[in-house]
């Protein structure tokens, strides 16, 4: 029943490759990026005994001068004023609206500070990191984010309709989960979800070069960092189509789980968490929601997850969940964008229905957060 089925009736955007969600997703299909050395921050090359600039993919328009707390606060307004472009949401509707936010957990710093205690003499750092900081920090960000989003994008929706989830960059899978429930049961009518995330900052980039994550001279194998926000307005499909006929994805499957496995452990994943959570996302049958022709997922350049996936992909195609399919990966375009990866590629999925260049009726998405937690998700053409 229409009732029962939630839709993806609007999308916004903001990354390296602009400020709206259809010209960086039709930019990203052609293959273009925009990386390019960061100036705030360099990486120590031992073979020239020099520092060389770090590359990444930075949103140079309209964030310049913004950290921390406000270059997320930039990011977000940016992308959700992109959605307000597409879909009107009057203000005698924002009552019944909500905003759920995922954003980064404290997990890098966690890991820092065990390898420090580990290795003590192992890092220059002078900086002193500790739990109470984090604590503080995800405080402030649960605190005061919402409502600069709300002011600077102009939206009246109650305070008590705002979630945060510190979830990484699978995050947004459950909180998807979360309010796609919510609108099935009419607790709210719609909701803008969404993540916002920028590895660009000075302090995470110190982070994941201590933590040896970093693409560089030395490690061939480590990730490119970008930053993005994207959000996405879901409703039931019925309401929608008493606006318009034209609603081009609905929202099928979603799965999420945590393991105890993590990036930082002494076992190497072997992709049991991330098959199952796929696994079920995908298991729609076919004649219900169409075949599964595309993957949208996380893989970032750093060989553990790359691992991890493919210990994943083995575990799909023996069981036959997944056939043969066409893989995208949105970080080769935008880097890795951290909490925002998981909606990022849920943008790409909806941009690639309402623009017509993708194969098939369903798209597979995943993303997977080095603390261990996974989510997966099917979108697919309604009837």
């Amino acid at each position: 029943m229409t009732t029962d089925v939630v839709a993806i009736t609007a999308v916004g955007m903001a990354s390296s490759l602009g400020w709206d969600a259809a010209s960086a997703c039709a930019a990203a299909r052609a293959g273009l990026s925009r990386a390019a050395e960061l100036d705030n921050y360099t990486l120590w090359d031992e073979q020239s005994k020099a520092p060389i600039p770090m590359i990444g993919h930075r949103v140079t328009q309209g964030a310049g001068g913004f950290q921390g707390i406000g270059r997320l606060a930039r990011l977000g307004t940016i992308a959700l004023q992109d959605l307000q472009a597409r879909v009107a949401l009057p203000v005698s509707t924002l009552a019944r609206t909500g905003l759920f936010i995922n954003l980064a957990s404290s997990y890098y710093r966690e890991q820092a500070l065990v390898q420090r205690a580990v290795h003590p003499d192992a890092t220059d750092e002078e900086e002193s990191l500790d739990t109470s900081e984090a604590k503080n920090r995800e405080a402030r960000l649960r605190a005061e984010l919402p409502s600069l989003l709300l002011r600077f994008s102009d939206l009246a929706i109650p305070p008590e309709h705002c979630r945060v989830l510190f979830g990484d960059e699978a995050g947004v899978f459950g909180l998807i989960q979360e309010t796609a429930d919510l609108v099935r049961r009419g607790a709210l009518d719609q909701c803008l979800v969404g993540g916002i995330d920028s590895n660009s900052d000075p302090e995470r980039l110190a982070l994941l070069s201590e933590l040896g994550l970093l693409k560089g001279p030395d490690n061939p194998s480590g990730l490119i960092p970008g930053e993005a926000a994207a959000f996405v307005l879901i409703e039931r499909l019925d309401r929608a189509r008493e606006r318009t006929s034209n609603v081009p994805v609905a929202l099928g499957a979603l799965a999420v789980t945590r393991e105890p496995i993590h990036r930082f452990g002494n076992v190497p994943s072997a992709g049991v968490a991330l098959a199952e959570v796929v696994a079920r996302a995908v298991a729609s049958e076919d004649e219900k929601t169409g075949a599964l022709r595309v993957m949208i997922g996380g893989l970032n350049g750093d060989r553990w997850r790359a691992m991890e996936w493919g210990c994943a992909l083995v575990r799909l195609r023996a069981s036959g969940a997944i056939k043969e399919v066409e893989e995208w990966f949105p970080s080769v375009s935008f880097g890795e964008t951290g909490a925002a990866a998981g909606a990022v590629s849920i943008v790409m999925a909806e941009q690639a229905f309402a623009r017509g260049y993708t194969r098939g009726e369903r798209i597979g998405v995943w993303a997977s957060s080095d603390s261990g937690f996974k989510g997966a998700g099917c979108v697919y053409r309604p009837s």
